[in-house]
């Protein structure tokens, strides 16, 4: 796709919906005036180069990303299947959170991308698990493929050092595990993006450590 000569008006005002900012958050953020960042989304003016910079820093995108002359075919995957707490099951994507989930799926896909250059093996450990089958029989099966029993769970005295442990073993089988910081856990708690070659579980590090280990465990293919 070939970039403009000057920042598009189009994708300035994409990139800051896309990150959940209104006009007078970023105004207020960056210490300008309402009117100006209204002109440049409208096409009236155009900011400058450290200006375009200050924006791409607060919406996390690549500078050269504003010069394209309309929005990429990207956005974030709009999960609804966050551990939340009850009260706040329906609350809209906050700016941190929509960011921080288009930053991991990057790395997502630089992953899957990595590992299918590599000539690695579609991720097959878990192709699904159904409503219907038994809680107990699958929790036995995912015990089985992490190679955990009772026993060497009951050796784990620690929280941290139990929470360590459950990751490593995701990881082990090919579970890429992220944790993510700044985000209220009102908000999210844990959540997973099924990739093939890359499946990924979120986890809030504001969490304690015991809801940080069963959310690994529970997670499975979103």
């Amino acid at each position: 796709m070939p970039l403009s000569s000057r920042a598009t008006p189009q994708i300035i005002a994409w990139a800051r919906k896309t990150t959940h900012l209104s006009i007078s958050e970023v105004a207020a953020l960056e210490g300008w005036k309402e009117s100006k960042i209204a002109a440049w989304e409208s096409g009236k003016s155009s900011p400058t180069i450290n200006q375009l910079k200050r924006l791409a820093k607060r919406y996390k995108y690549h500078t050269m990303v504003f010069y394209l002359p309309e929005p990429p075919n990207f956005s974030v995957n709009k999960l609804r299947d966050f551990r939340q707490l009850p009260e706040d099951q329906s609350r809209e994507f906050s700016s941190q959170l929509e960011i921080a989930l288009r930053l991991v799926g990057d790395r997502q896909s630089w992953a899957a991308e990595y590992m299918q250059q590599t000539e690695e093996l579609p991720w097959t450990a878990i192709r699904g698990v159904a409503t219907t089958q038994n809680p107990t029989d699958v929790g036995k099966k995912i015990r089985a493929l992490l190679g955990v029993d009772m026993l060497r769970q009951a050796q784990l005295q620690r929280t941290s050092d139990a929470f360590a442990f459950w990751k490593s073993r995701c990881e082990n089988i090919g579970v890429f595990v992220f944790q993510l910081a700044g985000i209220e856990l009102n908000e999210m708690r844990g959540c997973a993006i099924f990739n093939k070659y890359a499946p990924i579980a979120i986890l809030n590090s504001k969490d304690s450590h015991n809801a940080r280990g069963s959310f690994k465990t529970a997670s499975g293919r979103s």
